[in-house]
């Protein structure tokens, strides 16, 4: 997975979860930062906490999921957006998302904390 925050004209925000080998069904245990964001994704779980100097309202947390593939190039297999506009602070959103064009959906625990 590739979670980064938009606008970012220079990608600075990006990030990429670790690669699951050999499983249709990953499971991530990580923790990663992104821009002012950090979080923990666990069994397609993700929990994001984040801690914004400026307006969150004017950004848009984009995931994207790849398959990984040694020889090739990877290949891309969805994506959601959770836009950040009107998102309560210090309360956790839960929701699945579906990831867009491929069936499936990846649940999001999201957290503001401005």
């Amino acid at each position: 997975m590739v979670l980064h925050l938009t606008p970012d004209s220079e990608a600075t925000t990006t990030q990429h979860t670790n690669v699951q080998m050999k499983t249709l069904n990953p499971h991530f245990n990580q923790t990663f930062e992104l821009y002012a964001l950090v979080g923990k994704c666990d069994t397609n779980h993700c929990s994001i906490v984040s801690k914004f100097k400026g307006d969150a309202d004017n950004f848009i947390l984009h995931v994207s999921v790849w398959d990984w593939d040694r020889f090739t190039e990877d290949d891309f297999m969805g994506y959601f957006e959770v836009p950040l506009k009107g998102m309560p602070q210090r309360d956790a959103v839960e929701k699945w998302h579906p990831v867009w064009p491929q069936p499936g959906s990846y649940f999001l625990k999201l957290m503001l904390d401005k």
